[in-house]
């Protein structure tokens, strides 16, 4: 207890009615707030990769932008011709989304794991869950 009576802790409840008891800074905590350990971890995106995957998925549903109904003529036939799929007389660009989705696939994998491994979750439950998700 101090000269005036106080405990030491700051009080506004015991101040005269319409006083405003100035708080001091040995009565404030040491510590900072305590941050309740239910709050959620803020994800890390990683920004090369999540654009990446939106210029993927604007090809993927380029074939309804009506690329093939451009003029045959000069550079738009050549535009019009890289969104027709090929059965087997070679490749265009229509054709290589899949792998570049593959492979998009396969650079976020490392990151998926690794989040994996920070949440402490069992190899059983990480292994099942990646061979759930690939048997469909």
């Amino acid at each position: 207890m101090d000269a005036n009576g106080a405990t030491g802790k700051a009080s506004l409840n015991n101040a005269p009615e319409g006083s405003m008891e100035v708080l001091r800074a040995s009565t404030l905590p040491a510590e900072g707030p305590a941050i309740p350990s239910s709050l959620p971890i803020q994800k890390q995106r990683y920004l090369p990769l999540d654009a990446y995957r939106g210029l993927i998925m604007i090809l993927l549903v380029s074939d309804g932008f009506g690329f093939d109904q451009l003029p045959n003529q000069g550079v738009y036939h050549f535009i019009a011709h890289q969104f027709e799929h090929k059965p087997w007389g070679g490749a265009v660009f229509y054709d290589l989304i899949m792998p570049a989705f593959l492979f998009m696939v396969g650079v976020a994998m490392p990151f998926a794991l690794a989040r994996r491994a920070e949440r402490a979750q069992p190899f059983a439950t990480t292994s099942s869950t990646c061979w759930f998700a690939a048997c469909g």
